[in-house]
């Protein structure tokens, strides 16, 4: 299963889920942005001067309440929510999502050396212009994302942050260098206070090979407040299709059924090309299944088998 590290005051119990472990972390810093404002405003109203001009009322124009050119104003407007305040979260669906870092697959994800826009070399070499940091841009567009969830309400949900292994095999130490890369962005975004709720980093292959050490779940899930939670994500092993790993069996099933059975006579062919023969009178069954139902043509001409009542038949020609 996934690693996970015990830590005093975690108020989940592990694998709860990834909803409660994000859900979590967003209420503890709304929680933690009501007590800086409620502090704000307790400052300003201590610093605030109070009016001791006697009773002189000054009424500025268009003041609420006060027309122009004297009188009685009408109704007073409807209270307008101010920007940033939005209707309660619960009235609102989100959309939830999860910062991918490429960290080595070169496909899809936040690239980690991604340089800033300040990375740029100067025409004139002479002239040296100070870079930005490295992950820079990646940092900011996850900080942005967050902060308009969490300072705006946005219907947003920041679920964590994941990567994916491209190469973990018990011979390679690319794996090591994708998770030194994920794990430098991982610490740059939360010294940039940003709470990761979860993180996700091992597929099917990482997950299996025992002699990989790069998982520190010390590193990973350590971040003070947070309860950051540690996941794995596994595809292909889920239905034993990983040859490499001998203590999986394949558990998926393609079936289909028998349309017509036809019995055709030595010297006859079958399908595309006439691709099979008979050598002898035999027995064609033709399957409500083809190459555009996605069956490999590969495996025509005797290669693929099909199991029908218990026994095991070779497919005859070319795959329809």
């Amino acid at each position: 299963g996934a690693p996970t590290i015990a830590r005093p005051g975690a108020n989940i119990a592990p694998f709860r889920g990834i909803e409660e472990a994000a859900k979590i972390s967003r209420d503890r810093q709304l929680a933690a942005r009501a007590r800086r404002e409620a502090e704000e405003e307790a400052r300003a109203a201590e610093n605030s001067q109070e009016d001791d001009g006697g009773d002189d009322v000054i009424v500025q124009p268009n003041a609420v309440g006060v027309r122009p050119g004297g009188g009685a104003a009408g109704p007073k407007p409807a209270p307008v929510l101010p920007q940033g305040q939005q209707p309660p979260a619960q009235q609102r669906k989100r959309l939830r999502w999860h910062a991918l870092v490429d960290s080595g697959m070169g496909r899809l994800g936040f690239k980690p050396d991604a340089p800033g826009k300040g990375d740029a070399i100067a025409a004139d070499t002479s002239v040296i212009k100070p870079r930005k940091p490295r992950y820079s841009e990646t940092i900011a567009l996850i900080k942005e994302l967050h902060d308009a969830e969490v300072g705006d309400n946005a219907p947003l949900e920041f679920f964590g942050m994941c990567t994916h292994m491209a190469d973990a095999t018990s011979t390679s130490t690319y794996t090591h260098s994708q998770m030194e890369r994920f794990l430098t962005l991982l610490d740059n975004v939360r010294a940039a206070g940003i709470s990761v709720p979860t993180v996700s980093t091992d597929n099917s292959a990482a997950l299996l090979t025992t002699t990989l050490n790069h998982f520190d779940p010390s590193r990973i899930l350590s971040q003070p407040g947070a309860d950051t939670r540690g996941f794995v994500r596994t595809g292909g092993a889920i239905y034993g299709q990983r040859p490499t790993f001998p203590q999986l069996r394949a558990i998926s099933t393609l079936t289909a059924s028998v349309r017509h059975v036809s019995v055709i006579k030595a010297g006859d062919s079958v399908g595309y090309d006439r691709a099979y023969t008979a050598p002898m009178d035999v027995r064609i069954a033709t399957l409500t299944i083809g190459f555009a139902d996605g069956y490999p043509r590969e495996l025509g001409n005797g290669v693929g088998r099909v199991s029908i009542r218990g026994s095991t038949f070779p497919v005859a020609g070319n795959v329809c």
